[in-house]
This record gives C-alpha cells, structure tokens and sequence, in this order.
C-alpha cells in the first residue's frame, strides 16, 4: 500500500511540473495527452496493486468469457441414475410344474405297495411307550400316516434309507416344507426293514409347521425326490 502511495504521487508531481511554468499561463492539455497520462497511470497503479488478478482485465477475442459458476456446476452435476423396475410374477403353484402321479408311482418300491393312510395335527407325537417328539412354541406337528404292504408270498426287503429320498409337503397350495430328520424306527425317509408275505407295516412323515399355516387343511400334495428324479402325489 506504501509503494502504491508513492507512485502514485510521483505521477502527481510530474503531471503538475507539466502544467505549471514560471508565471506563465497553464498548458491546455489535448484529448490525446490526457488518455497517455491516464492509461500510463493505471499501468504504474496495476504493477504495484497485489490484487490486480481479482480486479477488472481487459477482454482480448482470443480469451475465453468467463463462465457462471452455477450454470457449470449444474453442467458437470451427473443425473441419478434411474432405477431399473421389474415386474414380478406371480409364483406358479408347485403342483402345475411337476406332474400329478400315484403315492406308488413316486416312491416305487419293489414288492411293496404304499398308500395314504390319514394325517393328523398334534402337539406331539409318541412312538411305543418311550420315545415322544414335541412340537415348539407356535407350531404344530403335522403327522402322515402309511401303510407298506407285502401282497405277495415272499418276505420282501424295504430299504427307503439307502435310496436318500426326500419329502416335502405343500398343504392347501399355499405352505411348503420338507420333512423332520427324526430317529423314529417308523420314519419313511429311513425305513429299513422285512415285511412278510401277506402283512403290512406302518410308517410315517413329521413336518413342522406354524399353527397358523396348519389352521384348516384342505388339500395335501407330497413331493418325492430321489436325485434328479422328482414327481408329485396327492394325498388329500
């Protein structure tokens, strides 16, 4: 600021020794003279002023205009991303994917036949006088009940454990689950075991279900699996 001062009074001084004589009459100065006086004293005052770069710049056509802050900002601001909508649909009931066939037809056991029997939904379920499965709280234990029958009038070997078959219920269309890992002897998915000529055993599958899903039970559907193999029967 101090130099700014000084040079700025040096130009002053020059501008008045050039106005002022010895008692003559004062010079008159032409449009020409005073514009050289003005512009060489805005260059003394810019080459001494720090903050020239944030003051006014004379515009040269090679020079770019400068740009509104907000209208670039708004330029380079990149758009959110619309979100990709997929409809879904609807779920197509098990049953219409994998074709209906008998209890018998699914499980194929040589030499024995197996039918439905009745179902139940208990709170428990107790094998002999000994062993007892309970359901949680909230569920309920849905009970089916089989019968393995040998017609014929040899003992016949059923051995459903080394075949690794599994079961999975779809009651009323709707609630799907698969069987109870149990260590009952009357377990279907881990039968082993002789049936004699002319008699029958009895077997069972456990699924725990909520008691809700379990309320009223209108239709019964049984998937059998055994490896890539899978068919349905209708139990109800």
């Amino acid at each position: 600021m101090r130099k700014k001062k000084m040079a700025l009074g040096l130009v002053v001084s020059l501008v008045l020794v050039m106005l002022c004589g010895c008692g003559e009459q004062l010079y008159e100065l032409t449009e020409d003279e005073t514009n050289s006086i003005a512009a060489y004293t805005a260059h003394v005052i810019s080459k001494h002023n720090t903050s020239q770069l944030k003051g006014v710049v004379t515009m040269t056509d090679s020079q770019p205009e400068p740009q509104d802050e907000s209208l670039e900002d708004a330029s380079t601001e990149t758009e959110p991303a619309q979100e990709e909508v997929v409809s879904g649909g609807e779920d197509t009931p098990e049953s219409q994917d994998t074709p209906l066939v008998s209890l018998q037809e699914a499980l194929a056991i040589e030499g024995v036949n197996v039918s439905f029997q009745s179902y139940e939904v208990k709170d428990y379920y107790i094998e002999g006088k000994y062993y007892a499965i309970n359901a949680p709280a909230g569920s309920k234990l849905l009970i089916l009940h089989f019968a393995l029958s040998n017609s014929g009038d040899t003992d016949v070997a059923c051995d459903v454990l080394s075949r690794s078959i599994s079961f999975q219920v779809t009651v009323n269309d709707t609630y799907q689950k698969k069987s109870d890992v149990t260590i009952l002897l009357d377990d279907l998915s881990t039968y082993q075991g002789t049936i004699a000529a002319g008699t029958s055993q009895n077997a069972v599958l456990l699924f725990t279900m909520s008691t809700e899903e379990l309320n009223s039970v209108e239709q019964l559907l049984l998937k059998v699996t055994e490896g890539e193999r899978t068919q349905m029967a209708q139990l109800k």
